[in-house]
């Protein structure tokens, strides 16, 4: 099988479980934005902010050594147990002494629901690194179900509590925090995975070798956080909490886009780790990411092309978050372009690089919103997300040019920038006709600009050579 087709076939095994159980979460939004006020909804999202950005520095990102140290090992047993076990002795200690932080700080935080930042995080955690690890082994197809199990359990548990036990945004937030727990009794007991955990296999060794990959992430993920989602916590401070719960709303059209980039991401990640010393390296590397960015873009367009159509089904309170979702979604389809061309540092074990670029990155990020917040109120938010990952892909890209020579068909891309304009003219224009003449013509462009690409991997006969 080419490398290529390896890399669709595992895209296809993530991507039936795990979009549709996406788009379960992404239907029931206008449920909630009827039950839950803006500040209710902008409550969650707080919490959430900060579950966020406890997560990496709690967890130090094992979660993320584990599957790359697991990648080369799949054939050897005991590394495997010695890995793993290593890995929840780890994530064990760590949840201990965050508990005991928090227990002792819990008085300074003057948040409703604030127990939450303790248990959601610690059981975050957990469910991260199990799902890792059977990304680690190659069980792709347990993860995709481990996976949904989660999302769509989490999804019947909030619309359980929610509209029929009406417990507001604790509803939304328990039915989380019990997401984690199914998805791990899932993966630790039905799954198996208890058979390569054992104190006796706990290494110093292999702590060592996955924290010294980790903690260069650690950074990278907390300015993630910054570019993506520290907003949440500039809007709600200096704006209000309702301000959060539109632009929270606004964010969910991207979260489902990159949801789907995530699903190749992950087959990405891997083929490229696979492959990155190849002979022909920079044209497997060029010819998916040429595809990926014509595929991408497109994507993008169509959500911003239906939003004229659906968005009456929102509930008239967070009727401003329509013009946000624009900016937001341009916003992700530069992060998915800096995903596609960074695959190459992780596939190097080069996450100094991505921690720096990402820092630059978040300081462009905050530093905007902050100067904007006070003229221009959540488009700060919004505008300084979108230039922040457009800054991050020019730096990005500086790096990448020193490891490998990727080409892009740069008549696409100039094509894809006027159609994008187009787009935008007649989405702000709110005209129903001309949004759906400008969504016709986007359709059939995007069938003529991604047939021939996606038809030619399809096509593609190449071996396979693992290093």
């Amino acid at each position: 099988m080419s490398r290529e087709k390896d890399l669709i076939k595992n895209t296809a095994v993530l991507s039936i479980s795990k979009l549709v159980a996406q788009l379960i979460s992404f239907c029931v939004l206008p449920l909630y934005t009827v039950l839950l006020t803006t500040e209710d909804y902008g409550t969650v999202d707080l919490i959430n902010t900060i579950v966020f950005f406890c997560i990496p520095i709690v967890g130090l990102q094992i979660d993320s050594g584990v599957f790359r140290h697991l990648i080369p090992i799949r054939d050897d047993e005991e590394k495997i147990k010695q890995l793993i076990s290593t890995a929840f002795f780890t994530n064990l200690i760590q949840s201990i002494v965050y508990m005991l932080i928090f227990i002792s700080i819990r008085s300074l935080f003057n948040i409703e629901l604030k127990d939450y930042l303790a248990t959601n995080v610690v059981l975050a955690i957990f469910s991260s690194t199990c799902l890792q690890i059977l990304r680690g082994i190659g069980h792709n197809s347990m993860y995709a179900l481990a996976d949904a199990i989660q999302v769509v359990s989490a999804v019947t548990l909030n619309v359980v509590f929610v509209a029929v036990l009406k417990m507001g945004p604790q509803g939304l937030l328990l039915g989380t925090l019990i997401s984690h727990i199914i998805v791990v009794i899932v993966v630790i007991i039905l799954m198996r995975i208890s058979k390569y955990i054992s104190f006796k296999y706990v290494s110093a060794s292999v702590f060592k070798s996955v924290i010294s990959y980790s903690i260069p992430l650690i950074p990278n993920s907390i300015s993630w956080w910054v570019i993506g989602i520290s907003d949440r916590l500039v809007v709600s401070g200096l704006i209000s909490v309702a301000a959060n719960g539109i632009y929270a709303i606004a964010n969910k059209f991207s979260l489902l886009y990159i949801a789907v980039f995530n699903v190749f991401n992950l087959n990405w990640i891997e083929s490229a780790t696979l492959h990155i010393n190849d002979d022909d390296r920079d044209g497997y590397l060029s010819e998916i990411i040429d595809t990926m960015i014509t595929f991408f873009t497109y994507l993008c367009y169509g959500i911003i092309g239906v939003i004229p159509f659906v968005f009456f089904m929102f509930d008239q309170s967070y009727s401003e978050a329509y013009n946000h979702i624009p900016i937001l979604m341009l916003a992700s389809l530069f992060q998915v372009i800096v995903g596609l061309y960074s695959v190459v540092f992780v596939a190097k074990k080069k996450t100094k690089v991505i921690a720096v670029t990402s820092m630059e990155a978040a300081v462009v990020n905050v530093t905007i919103n902050l100067l904007l917040v006070n003229q221009i109120g959540i488009y700060s938010a919004s505008i300084s997300t979108l230039i922040a990952y457009m800054f991050l892909f020019v730096s990005r890209l500086i790096y990448i040019d020193k490891e490998v020579n990727i080409s892009i068909n740069k008549r696409s891309i100039l094509i894809e920038i006027v159609l994008g304009a187009i787009l935008l003219f007649t989405y702000y224009r709110r005209d129903h006709f001309l949004s759906g003449c400008a969504l016709i013509v986007l359709i059939v462009l995007a069938i003529w600009a991604n047939y021939g690409k996606l038809k030619k991997i399809f096509m593609l006969k190449r071996d396979v050579k693992h290093e």
